[in-house]
């Protein structure tokens, strides 16, 4: 874990973190679900130590799910449902999910975030209690045309701001579908500042 002998898999670190601790992922592609089992954690690429090059970082700092198959996600969590932290993910891209790059995840920000050309049967995103601030969404959709299927399905108070989403589709549903679990606790959801180009329906 160190910068002369570093972890060579994300999943390796994380067998030594301890709560509030930091992981540093340098660039590289990281083939491999993350399965992250306690809170609070920071994932952070190097966009912290070089802000000029925020841009190419994040492209190059990738955890691609194109290994997975059908049956695992790019990011999983099985910390304590008790356990009311937050996870963040700090300019990081998440790339070419065959299955949900995450679903029923709980509370966890994400920000300069990157999501590139996850196409998963049913779904791509889906869980509660997220923030996304200043992400990217490319190329994001179910394939599963002929059934169902949101881009992202989010539950109770999800935030998505300073976001662009660009040819994200989700045949003729609409890309997200917002619901409520506790209907006697109406958790907000707020969607402010996005820009959103070239989305929606494959049929028009």
């Amino acid at each position: 874990g160190s910068n002369e002998r570093p972890f060579l898999t994300v999943n390796n670190a994380l067998r030594y973190v301890i709560a509030n601790d930091t992981i540093l992922i340098k660039p590289g592609v990281y083939k491999e679900n993350i399965n992250v089992r306690l809170k609070p954690i920071v994932f952070t690429s190097d966009i912290i130590s070089y802000p000029s090059n925020a841009d190419s970082i994040i492209q190059n700092t990738i955890i691609d799910g194109s290994l997975l198959g059908t049956s695992r996600n790019i990011l999983s969590d099985s910390a304590s449902s008790s356990n009311m932290n937050f996870n963040t993910l700090i300019g990081i891209s998440l790339n070419n999910a065959s299955n949900y790059v995450f679903n029923n995840l709980t509370r966890y920000n994400f920000y300069k975030c990157q999501f590139n050309k996850n196409q998963s049967g049913n779904g791509v995103f889906g869980g509660s209690f997220l923030v996304f601030d200043s992400c990217k969404f490319n190329n994001n959709g179910p394939t599963n045309y002929s059934c169902c299927g949101n881009v992202a399905s989010f539950n109770d108070s999800v935030v998505i701001r300073n976001s662009y989403f660009t040819g994200n589709n989700s045949y003729n549903n609409a890309i997200f579908n917002f619901t409520n679990n506790n209907s006697a606790r109406a958790y907000a959801h707020i969607i402010e500042n996005n820009m959103f180009i070239f989305n929606g329906s494959t049929t028009g």
